[in-house]
């Protein structure tokens, strides 16, 4: 969050391993009121959504963060297929 808010980012990607961590993240993003829009690309939904709109749909994505002003976007890797980023740094 201070590197996004050092750079004056109107864009910010923030990829975390796991959904309980996207949780806890968005939770200390918005507890320091980071400010702006912020979505999740992740598959909680309903009563499961961390505190912002989430979604797995690229298409609503783009429709979300189409618009100007300051957005953050929260994803785990899985939820680009990036999931292979992590196998290497993993401990057994």
């Amino acid at each position: 969050m201070r590197v996004a808010e050092r750079l004056h980012s109107e864009r910010t990607l923030v990829l975390v391993p796991s959904l309980p961590l996207l949780e806890q993240t968005v939770a200390v993003w918005k507890g320091e009121r980071y400010g702006g829009r912020m979505v999740g690309l992740c598959s909680l939904k309903g009563s499961g959504q961390p505190g912002i709109a989430c979604t797995t749909d690229p298409a609503e994505l783009i429709r979300w963060t189409a618009s100007p002003g300051r957005v953050t976007v929260f994803a785990t890797y899985s939820s680009r297929g990036w999931s292979t980023w992590r196998r290497p740094t993993s401990r057994a």
